[in-house]
């Protein structure tokens, strides 16, 4: 008798785990292998009376239930000649000849596959691609049999390493984003004509980007804090510069080039400082300091081309910092001076608009009194003095004010008139009304 129900229990158990794993389930156009259990799908393989062409998906849904793609098994899409573009950013793993076969082949983004088989990529003609593994070097794009000499674009936002020789035949490749890449050779963009380049790099030399002077349109260096003497000096290309944590940059670093875009790390910034780096006022339409507390005597004096400018951290604005800037619209500033805006001393013409350091979304979700969509620009969450600032300036009524960041007043003021309600106080907020929140319900008190 004990035998009998212990196997009995034995057949319970083997029964329940064989339950967790669902096979050959067709949703779409592809088939996939379900884990209940772990609420994950690997995509097992493709219909194939279909033309498939285009595969984008995060998750899937099943019987009520979702499931986050986060596999791609052995021979998955293998001799799928249609097939063009690939977009799965929940994908961590990628068995051996995923793709083998797909003639046609060309973009590929999976950021978070660091586990990719032999062969994955084999018969591909990949333009674009974005992978998550770790580093890049010769004998991994060999096994992968991924044809550098196809590639336009390549991103690895994960990669730590790389190989100085990877992008020798790489002459299509115009656009390369590593920003976890600290050391990089000098040499290693000598064949390439590359346009736009996001690299890990804190450091930059005078002649670091010599090798793609006269290609280079745009550069961000989020990590760079020194730039050198002439580092970006007539570029005739480049419009592009974005080096937000750079506090130290040298006489000329931007002369002769046509700078429109820039951002800089610098903690506070006048007149001098730009005329010293070479920004010049004939090309700058557009300049963004997210560290600069204080912004000197004419600044940006006879900037007449810039259109907007972004100091959401700037608590001194001396005199005539935008004098003569004709056709400035835009100046986003921290509460403390849109509470007290001194256009006349600043030089400001009263056609620029004033904004606060927050989206436009953001924005609406603080006229009906969210707080938790209010984020610093370093994706924090607003502190209590900063959600009270917005919250003025917007003219949000003391009642619209939530106890709790998670609740809101039923006023139909403050809740958007097509919110659904959707339980007993709660409702959905529409993603036109509050689109930087996180949450896609927010519970209310009953008055």
């Amino acid at each position: 008798m004990k035998k009998l129900i212990l196997g009995l229990l034995m057949a319970v158990f083997v029964n329940a785990a064989r339950a967790e794993v669902i096979s050959d389930v067709q949703i779409g156009d592809l088939k996939y292998r379900l884990d209940t259990s772990a609420k994950t799908a690997a995509i097992t393989g493709y219909d194939k009376s279909r033309s498939l062409t285009r595969v984008d998906v995060g998750e899937v849904e099943w019987q009520r239930r979702k499931y986050f793609v986060t596999s791609i098994q052995f021979q998955a899409f293998s001799g799928c000649s249609s097939l063009t573009s690939v977009s799965l950013p929940n994908v961590t793993e990628v068995h051996q000849q995923a793709f083998s076969g797909c003639s046609t082949l060309t973009s590929v983004l999976l950021p978070n596959a660091s586990e990719i088989g032999a062969s994955a990529f084999d018969g591909a003609t990949i333009e674009n691609i974005e992978l998550g593994i770790a580093s890049l070097d010769y004998s991994v794009s060999n096994l992968l049999h991924l044809n550098m000499s196809y590639l336009k674009s390549l991103s690895l936002p994960n990669a730590t390493t790389i190989d100085a020789d990877i992008f020798y035949n790489c002459t299509s490749l115009t656009s390369v984003s590593l920003p976890k890449v600290t050391e990089i050779d000098e040499n290693m963009f000598k064949q390439c004509p590359i346009e736009n380049l996001k690299l890990g790099v804190k450091t930059i030399t005078s002649n670091f980007f010599e090798k793609v002077r006269t290609t280079l349109k745009s550069v961000s260096l989020p990590n760079a804090t020194t730039i050198g003497e002439g580092a970006f000096a007539d570029f005739s290309e480049l419009t592009s510069v974005s080096l937000p944590s750079a506090t130290k940059i040298g006489a000329g670093a931007f002369k002769f080039s046509p700078i429109a875009n820039l951002e800089l790390g610098s903690a506070s910034i006048g007149y001098a400082e730009l005329n010293s780096i070479g920004v010049s006022a004939s090309y700058l339409s557009a300049l963004s300091l997210p560290n600069a507390t204080t912004i000197g005597d004419t600044a940006f004096a006879n900037y007449s081309k810039l259109i907007s400018v972004s100091l959401p951290n700037a608590t001194t604005i001396e005199r005539n910092a935008f004098l003569n800037c004709t056709s400035l619209t835009t100046v986003v500033l921290g509460w403390d001076l849109l509470e007290n805006p001194n256009r006349s001393d600043w030089g400001l013409r009263d056609e620029a608009e004033l904004v606060g350091p927050i989206t436009k979304e953001q924005t609406e979700a603080v006229k009906y009194g969210v707080k938790t969509v209010c984020p610093k620009l370093d994706g924090e969450e607003m502190d209590e003095s900063m959600y009270q600032k917005a919250c003025r300036y917007y003219g949000v009524e003391e009642k619209a004010k939530p106890k709790n960041p998670q609740l809101v007043g039923r006023d139909e003021k403050v809740v958007p008139e097509d919110a659904q309600i959707v339980g007993d106080g709660e409702i959905a907020v529409t993603k036109e009304a509050i689109t930087a929140a996180k949450a896609t319900t927010i519970s209310i008190k009953d008055n």
